[in-house]
């Protein structure tokens, strides 16, 4: 993160071969916990629990109210 933030606080020159390489992708594993919450995510959208069309069957309106 340091490297981030170091770069965005300086003279915003990046170069191409930099700026490539930020588009590729790259392969690898998840963790398990992405994998746990992309599994949880999934079933709950394949069995209608969450709609993404209805924002309140993910919202948590009480919590979002008290913001």
């Amino acid at each position: 993160m340091a490297d981030y933030a170091k770069t965005m606080a300086g003279n915003g020159q990046i170069s191409e071969a930099d700026q490539k390489k930020v588009g590729q992708a790259f392969g690898g594993d998840m963790g398990d916990e992405h994998k746990n919450f992309c599994t949880t995510i999934t079933k709950l959208f394949e069995t209608g629990q969450i709609d993404v069309m209805k924002p309140e069957s993910f919202l948590n309106q009480s919590v979002y109210d008290s913001l």
